[in-house]
């Protein structure tokens, strides 16, 4: 048997190889970095594998929110149309979905924060496919509520929660453009998968085609998420960002995995409840007008399939967005764009109710898409920045549980208003000053949080 000093003489070397092999420039097989003219160090010339993990991401955002979500509604009226249900009651599917979202949000945030990423997304793949398939063979309503429910809280675990925990363990430096990327694909997902799902119930029937659904997310998603995604860059021997250790980090949205507040430290902190207020009141304001801006398009006199290319052009612009703000966040803080993104929201809500008719609507599309858009991976980016990624995943779950409320609270508030007045001018004239409010919120935390930064709020 070796001695104590032998064999920590072997370890050491063994040690000094694999770091030959690996080194520290976060690909793996890349020799040593080389220094810079300024002393520090090259980041590798290899994609760097958290881009693998972006892009598994990524597919995985596009294909919950294609699929297990945004396409939905596809199916409300041949539903209506065989069992002779009411739209409310089939919409009721929707509403269990994201209760379940709501509910389970904060666990599976913890669960995230444990476990990794990869011990959920994978099974969570296959439980949305099962779903589907069972969802083919429907004959009772109750059955509907109940695969609902658990296609929501597969979708937690499919989406939001591990990808933004998973994308802030491997990056720190470039943390919001790699959250942009990811993000982008619920748009991208929405935007491409929906037409395809509504052209395949047209031609098979709506029962098939939740087979073929169900199929490919067992075929397609599952096995990439099996085969891309790891949880952090220690498990291949890498470091954050591709780079080598002693990577300068600038920006404001930037924290290390083990930095920031406890859960409960941040619960009892005042700025995690002036947080829930503003998000409470962006994204009521945001659902409202993404569920009732189709059926305000037909009451404007246009056609359902035009109504319906105009949503796709708001998706459009949101793709964009999203990739936009995600860049951006590297550089400036994001609680400010945060507030710009509301702003552009409220701007686009305001040109559609007072604008001139060559500038309503397509004013209302680009401004609305920009918030859209980039709202998503700046809420990410702004709970990260406010509370550190100590516990990332479970307090990003408790906002998670507020932003389906507010799910909830938006779009019922938009129709009950449209009922009594029969017009949605009063609904979309709320949803523009809440937005400049949550607007104006923002940037008076940015302020406070500035002030206070080592006090209990």
């Amino acid at each position: 048997m070796l001695k104590k000093d032998t064999r920590w003489s072997v370890w050491k070397q063994v040690e000094e190889r694999r770091a030959k092999l690996i080194g520290d420039t976060g690909s793996i097989g890349t020799i040593m970095a080389e220094r810079d003219g300024g002393g520090g160090w090259r980041e590798s010339t290899k994609i760097f594998y958290g881009w693998w993990v972006v892009a598994a991401c990524f597919v995985s955002m596009a294909m919950a929110g294609g699929i297990g979500n945004l396409s939905f509604p596809i199916f409300l009226k041949p539903l209506t149309e065989e069992f002779g249900w009411s739209r409310a009651q089939v919409a009721g599917g929707i509403s269990a979905f994201m209760l379940a979202i709501a509910v389970t949000a904060p666990l599976v945030g913890r669960i995230v924060g444990l476990y990794g990423a990869r011990a959920v997304m994978g099974p969570a793949a296959l439980v949305v496919g099962l779903c589907l398939m069972l969802l083919a063979r429907l004959t009772t309503l109750w059955q509907l509520y109940a695969l609902r429910l658990c296609v929501g809280v597969a979708f937690t675990a499919l989406a939001h929660i591990p990808v933004n925990v998973t994308l802030s363990r491997w990056f720190v430096r470039k943390r919001g453009r790699a959250m942009g990327i990811a993000m982008i694909g619920s748009s991208v997902g929405g935007l491409v998968l929906t037409p395809l799902v509504a052209s395949s119930v047209d031609s098979l029937g709506w029962r098939p085609t939740l087979v073929v659904l169900g199929g490919v997310m067992w075929v397609v998603l599952a096995p990439v998420l099996f085969w891309l995604m790891r949880n952090k860059p220690a498990n291949l021997g890498l470091l954050p960002d591709g780079d080598r250790r002693g990577a300068h980090l600038t920006g404001t949205t930037v924290a290390g995995a083990d930095e920031g507040m406890s859960a409960g430290e941040a619960v009892r902190s005042g700025r995690f409840w002036a947080l829930v207020g503003v998000y409470l009141l962006a994204y009521t304001c945001v659902f409202s007008a993404m569920v009732h801006q189709y059926p305000y398009f037909t009451d404007q006199g246009f056609s359902a399939r035009h109504a319906a290319l105009l949503v796709s052009t708001l998706l459009s612009f949101a793709v964009l967005s999203g990739v936009s703000f995600g860049w951006a966040s590297d550089r400036y803080d994001v609680l400010v764009l945060s507030a710009v993104c509301y702003a552009f929201g409220a701007t686009g809500a305001a040109l559609l109710l007072w604008a001139g008719s060559v500038l309503s609507v397509p004013g209302y599309l680009v401004c609305f898409g920009l918030l859209f858009g980039g709202t998503t991976p700046l809420t990410a980016l702004v709970i990260g920045r406010i509370f550190g990624m100590n516990a990332y995943g479970v307090i990003y779950g408790f906002y998670q549980t507020v932003i389906c409320l507010s799910g909830f609270i938006g779009p019922i508030s938009m129709g009950y208003i449209y009922d009594v007045t029969g017009s949605y001018r009063v609904g979309f004239a709320g949803v523009c000053i809440g937005l400049l409010c949550a607007s104006g919120l923002m940037l008076v935390l940015r302020s406070k949080i500035s002030r206070t930064a080592h006090s209990v709020f």
